[in-house]
């Protein structure tokens, strides 16, 4: 992941404020609630890119929700809108908030060996 600005909220600890993340000492071992990242953002995953202009990942929902001129492109298939929420529990992706506009490219396949070898049979029993 890039961007410009990156902003990390950590649990808070029973009757205390918000941890300061250069804080030494116990505040160390506190868990991430959240992270936000601003500015110029690109996540790059595996073959897919997504860039936006912001994202936060909700650590307790375990959800990254990208706004803001949202680009997904995976091989030749581009994906645009303005929001795009991701449940990584389910894998499961949705984008809303707008229009979405789509580019699918079909891959281009051999036609399957079960077809020859059909037509092969058939002409051989025509005999």
């Amino acid at each position: 992941m890039r961007c410009k600005v990156l902003v990390v909220s950590y649990e808070a600890e029973t009757g205390t404020r918000m941890a300061n993340a250069v804080a030494e000492g116990p505040a160390g071992d506190r868990q991430v609630r959240q992270i936000e990242a601003k500015g110029n953002l690109v996540v790059v995953q595996m073959d897919q890119i997504a860039t936006g202009d912001a994202a936060t990942f909700n650590m307790r929902e375990n959800t990254v929700t990208l706004v803001g001129n949202v680009v997904v492109t995976r091989g030749s298939n581009v994906l645009r809108g303005q929001r795009l929420v991701v449940d990584l529990t389910r894998g499961v992706s949705k984008m809303d908030g707008g229009r979405i506009d789509g580019i699918f490219q079909s891959e281009r396949r051999s036609p399957p060996e079960w077809r020859d070898t059909a037509e092969k049979g058939a002409t051989a029993e025509k005999r």
